[in-house]
């Protein structure tokens, strides 16, 4: 599909000097100077200004269709092995920390931040660590493809785990009655006891990329199936822990809220780290976190990565893959983020989510030292401590404005990409139509969009959903449509959309789901009988095939009372 003409109605419709360079740049060719195109935001005095160029730099910076003739692949490995080389200088670093001491400020830190991390975890002993255990959706280091189904995993002949997991994952799996049973068939009374054939001994992960974007590919691990199941247990243990002391990892919003607080007044600041899944050195664990719970992590933990033909020792604790990698580095980051705002006596917020950080402003300058002693390196284009704008959890703002851009990652293959790309356009409309509408600037890029892909036009749903299953239209209009139906008295109408429907598989021995089934409800804490009630296991005797599937029509209810706020936008064009 040509998005060509769009593109120039979009850069001319922002009609600043940077959108028109941003459409010179894709013109002729300069793709790669058109992905690496920032403006900064401590360059502008107009909040308007600044909101219609970030959206111009932003918009295709990610796509992958430009031409930039980067091998994405080898960046994203290069990127990989600089941060281990890294890491190998902070474990040494830290070693001989231990014993010459850090700078007074820096010990402070350090002192406190273990102190609170001890009494997040609390008591090893008095934990039950594996009530969480849960088999993932991706692939593992002996399953890929079609065989990664949780059915695959709760099933497989040889349980991938490394050596130091491997007492750990069978001890949690004897006590699974029906997991044994759906591995051997029999009708087992008390705990099991396995054999080593059970499983397949490897020395760690393996390494991989995925796309990212059109300047690097994103590195990740593929962890060995026992350790994953136990990580996202410790995961999820780490992760109701954190929402105890208020860091809620299902939900971005505080982060979203502060960091517009932030640009109004500048009272917080907000922090990103690069790379900071992969700069977990093995030491900042061993030094943060208690004794016993460091010891149990690196049990689960995968010392060794498949990289490059060749097995590799890692100088990091951990990656993106492993089950816990998330939960552990928002830990470490809570505990000194905390710590740095209680020595330095500061009053304010604090709240973290992955690598986004938020503090008061004036604990800022500490922070950062002591991240730096620990290994992590702040990205300086992320990180906001002044000035009038702050950016995180995918939010960004200027004086309260949310100046949030729009990114267009996939090439238009298929109707469901083309319909996420005109939503796009009509999403940022509105954000400088400052709610009163959409803006008309874009107006001429919207029908463009439509032009270039006609036959979306059979799809909808309401202006301010969450889903891309068709093209977004505020409520007043969609009543009006042909295609809707409309029902006043339960306030719900009713649209064509179009849905993601994943390939399932049958199975004809239920006893894996019902493994599956029983674990799940035991962690989501739900009650088995209102499944029973509704007609059985959510699984219903099928698997689903992980990322395979096609976009298929259907209709779907939408309740009006959910959109009320946004039906008065109607089609204006202001």
């Amino acid at each position: 599909m040509n998005i060509q003409p769009t593109l120039l109605l979009f850069w001319e419709g922002l009609a600043t000097p940077v959108a028109l360079s941003c459409w010179l740049l894709y013109k002729y060719g300069e793709h790669r100077q058109l992905s690496e195109k920032k403006v900064n935001p401590q360059d502008y005095a107009n909040g308007d200004d600044f909101r219609r160029d970030y959206a111009a730099v932003k918009f295709l910076s990610k796509w992958k269709g430009l031409k930039t003739g980067v091998d994405t692949g080898a960046v994203a490995l290069d990127k990989w092995f600089a941060v281990e080389s890294h890491m190998r200088m902070v474990n040494t670093r830290l070693i001989l920390g231990q014993q010459r001491g850090f700078s007074p400020r820096v010990e402070a830190v350090i002192f406190t931040a273990q102190r609170k991390i001890a009494g997040l975890l609390g008591d090893l002993r008095k934990t039950d660590l594996w009530e969480f255990c849960r088999w993932g959706p991706g692939a593992t280091f002996s399953l890929k493809g079609e065989d990664a189904t949780v059915d695959d995993k709760i099933r497989e002949d040889q349980i991938s785990v490394t050596a130091s997991a491997r007492d750990i994952l069978s001890h949690v799996m004897s006590e699974d009655i029906h997991w044994m049973k759906s591995r051997f068939g029999t009708d087992l009374v008390g705990s099991a006891s396995l054999l080593d054939a059970n499983f397949n001994i490897v020395k760690g992960c393996r390494v991989t990329t995925v796309d990212k974007d059109a300047k690097t590919d994103r590195v990740i691990a593929i962890e060995p199936t026992g350790n994953v199941f136990l990580q996202l247990g410790i995961g999820q243990l780490i992760r109701r822990r954190l929402k105890r002391r208020g860091i809620d990892l299902d939900d971005q919003t505080l982060n979203q809220i502060l960091a517009e607080i932030g640009s109004r007044d500048g009272s917080l600041a907000t922090v990103d780290l690069a790379s900071a899944s992969d700069s977990v050195s093995r030491e900042v664990v061993w030094q943060l976190l208690p004794y016993d719970w460091a010891c149990l992590l690196d049990a689960l933990r995968s010392p060794y990565a498949y990289v490059n033909g060749k097995w590799l020792e890692l100088e990091k604790f951990s990656s993106m893959g492993n089950g816990f990698t998330f939960e552990l580095e928002t830990l470490l980051f809570w505990g000194i983020s905390s710590a740095v705002v209680e020595v330095m006596g500061e009053l304010g917020a604090v709240a973290i989510y992955g690598d986004d950080i938020i503090l008061p402003t004036g604990s800022m300058p500490l922070l950062i030292e002591v991240l730096e002693v620990l290994g992590f390196s702040v990205n300086p284009e992320k990180t906001f401590g002044s000035g009038n704008f702050r950016e995180s959890c995918g939010k960004h703002y200027w004086l309260g404005r949310d100046v949030t851009p729009v990114y267009q990652k996939e090439v238009l293959t298929d109707i469901s990409e083309a319909i996420r790309f005109v939503n796009r356009i009509l999403s940022l409309a509105y954000r400088l139509g400052d709610k009163r509408g959409f803006n008309s600037d874009l107006k001429a890029a919207w029908d463009m969009s439509i032009k270039t892909c006609p036959w979306i036009i059979q799809y909808f749903v309401p202006w301010g959903d969450e889903s891309d299953d068709g093209l977004k239209l505020p409520l007043g209009e969609l009543l009006g449509l042909d295609c809707s139906c409309w029902d006043p008295v339960a306030g719900r109408v009713k649209l064509p959309v179009l849905s993601f429907r994943p390939n399932r598989r049958f199975l004809a021995d239920s006893s894996s789901l019902l493994a599956y089934w029983l674990r799940t409800c035991r962690i989501d804490k739900v009650d088995r009988l209102s499944y029973l009630d509704r007609g059985g296991p959510p699984t219903r005797g099928f698997v689903t095939i992980r990322r395979r599937g096609r976009y298929a029509p259907r209709r779907r209810w939408f309740y009006t009372y959910a959109h009320n706020d946004l039906s008065t936008v109607d089609v204006a064009w202001v």
